[in-house]
């Protein structure tokens, strides 16, 4: 018989090998299972990958062709008329305006609001057709030869009246607080037609406008006032 070979003692090799051996695994080393390993990464990447383009991809046809129809719808008016481009673009920035938050450009660009205020557009004829109102003014003008339209808590029309109340006259001067009257508005717009002035005070003297504070105060300042008053013959 031959003789039987010694039995030498494992190896850290022989001992890995078998370790391997009871898991299933081969070879002494881990290079097989970490590329099992990133194989599988790979795959799970490649997967998610797949599902978020797939998914952007419907997002895009779904959302963009509904966005798509409503612009398309949004180009015929109420009487289905397709728009023209400039009154497209137009309701395109007050949309914008109003999404943004300023409805004040809104309401310039032609957005409807919920609330519509009247406005007044005056025609040519309509300025130039007389008012109620401005024929009480003629009449205090013939009754009245020194006549004052100011606003009572204006400093020009204080300063105004001041100056004018150093003098006597034949007939009270009248003065008519313009902002303590219910026709204020009215008033002030029949003196600016008549006058060209639209401030206070309008100071008139036997029918006809002088000025208001600054110019009162300036004739006042070169004795001027005092020959316009003696020459009009309201003095006392």
């Amino acid at each position: 018989m031959a003789p039987s070979s010694p039995i030498l003692p494992k190896t850290t090799q022989d001992v890995d090998e078998s370790k391997y051996s009871r898991h299933g695994l081969s070879g002494g080393s881990t290079t097989s299972s970490l590329g099992a390993c990133l194989k599988g990464r790979r795959a799970r990447t490649v997967l998610y990958a797949s599902l978020l383009f797939m998914g952007s991809v419907w997002l895009i046809t779904h959302f963009g062709h509904k966005s798509w129809s409503i612009r398309q719808a949004n180009t015929v008016d109420a009487h289905g008329q397709a728009m023209k481009p400039d009154q497209q673009s137009s309701n395109d920035a007050a949309a914008i305006a109003a999404v943004e938050g300023d409805l004040t450009e809104a309401l310039d660009v032609g957005l409807p609001f919920k609330q519509e205020k009247e406005q007044v557009t005056e025609t040519e004829e309509e300025k130039e057709k007389p008012l109620p109102v401005e024929a009480e003014v003629r009449k205090m003008m013939q009754r009245y030869p020194v006549l004052v339209f100011s606003k009572s808590y204006c400093p020009f029309s204080k300063k105004a009246k001041e100056i004018l109340a150093t003098y006597k006259y034949k007939v009270p001067i009248q003065i008519v607080e313009v902002d303590l009257r219910d026709d204020g508005p009215e008033v002030k717009r029949a003196l600016t037609l008549m006058t060209g002035r639209s401030t206070f005070p309008n100071v008139f003297i036997n029918g006809e406008s002088i000025g208001g504070g600054d110019e009162v105060a300036s004739m006042q300042h070169t004795g001027q006032l005092v020959d316009v008053l003696t020459k009009a013959e309201v003095l006392a």
